[in-house]
């Protein structure tokens, strides 16, 4: 759920359309949850607030979690996993004591020195983060890092990677970042510097040491024969006007374009009328049941739509671009490979 689009960083490769002034608002957000909650086929749910930057909106981010709580114990619902994604500037120890109270995952943007994370006034934020590397590592236990790694920088990531785990941190996630050109070069790099992480975990672990990447497992297939997305399976967005669209990364789209995907509303609930117009850009669950209309989708070997939107919506100048969707597709297809022979030696 993005809470706002504004932010106090000027990242080059952020994925969200920006929409200026403006936030969502509380009611939406709680018809949101009690859609969620409304709406799971299971038993648990999960709710992130995401943005943008969230904690510009942190009053009403207590506010939807304090309402979830007390929604999903009417409902008799588990909160599986709350959590919020940010890049760390405007974190606290009031916040992440609030956090670790409410069991709130901190998911931080912390991508080392060389990045492309800016401050309006172009500085490297990285510097300005990791003045707060004390305060994190108190609330090591619901801090995640998350290392994002541009082509530019696939030589460095592992050593960023082994820094942070030397400093302490057990919660540490990897992703490349979407939407621009990924050279045959640049993936073996990334690939590479990946295989050594998985090493140094394995590592960790003879030494006694967990560090998680649960991350990974939202980039690879259950089933080798499977070719849906695994977040299509498992989530839908609530965007700030209340419109309800498959996952996050519709908010890369433009919003008078980004319309046309909307699967419904939280005011009036998700509307299979409206998946008909999916006809043509074939967003498919392969047979399962989308969990927001409880019905079976028509089975595709790979979305179209995701397909230009995940991995060929280019960035810079946010329109499809086949070149980068069918790099950023071998990119991910490596690294299946590389998780699946970590994941099959432990």
């Amino acid at each position: 759920m993005p809470l706002t689009y504004d932010c106090n960083l000027n990242c080059e490769y952020c994925y969200a359309a920006k929409r200026g002034s403006g936030a969502l608002p509380f009611l939406i957000g709680a018809r949101a949850i009690d859609f969620l909650i409304g709406n799971n086929l299971k038993k648990g749910v999960e709710l992130i607030f995401t943005g943008g930057e969230p904690l510009l909106e942190w009053a009403k981010i207590k506010k939807l979690i304090l309402y979830a709580e007390t929604t999903a114990k009417e409902k008799n619902t588990r909160l599986e996993t709350l959590g919020l994604a940010t890049n760390g500037l405007l974190l606290n120890k009031k916040i992440l004591s609030f956090c670790r109270k409410k069991n709130v995952e901190v998911a931080v943007s912390a991508d080392g020195p060389a990045n492309k994370r800016k401050t309006g006034k172009g500085s490297n934020s990285f510097f300005i983060l990791e003045k707060k590397f004390s305060l994190l590592l108190e609330y090591v236990d619901i801090v995640r890092l998350k290392i994002t790694v541009h082509p530019d920088y696939t030589t460095q990531f592992f050593e960023i990677f082994e820094n942070f785990v030397k400093k302490g941190f057990v919660r540490i996630d990897i992703q490349p970042v979407r939407g621009v050109r990924w050279s045959a070069k640049n993936r073996r790099s990334f690939l590479k510097g990946l295989s050594e992480c998985f090493n140094l975990l394995a590592e960790a672990k003879i030494n006694g040491r967990k560090i998680d990447m649960k991350h990974w497992r939202d980039f690879v297939r259950e089933n080798s024969q499977e070719k849906c997305c695994p977040k299509v399976r498992a989530e839908f967005m609530v965007d700030v006007d209340g419109l309800i669209y498959p996952c996050s990364f519709f908010s890369s789209i433009s919003f008078p374009e980004r319309r046309k995907y909307a699967i419904g509303r939280v005011d009036s609930g998700a509307d299979p009328d409206l998946t008909r117009n999916y006809q043509n850009f074939k967003i498919c669950e392969n047979s399962a049941a989308w969990p927001v209309i409880k019905k079976k989708c028509s089975s595709c070997s790979l979305s179209p739509a995701c397909f230009k939107i995940c991995l060929g919506f280019d960035i810079q100048k946010r329109r499809f671009n086949r070149a980068i969707a069918q790099e950023g597709w071998q990119l991910f297809r490596g690294i299946e490979r590389v998780y699946s022979k970590f994941a099959s030696g432990n």
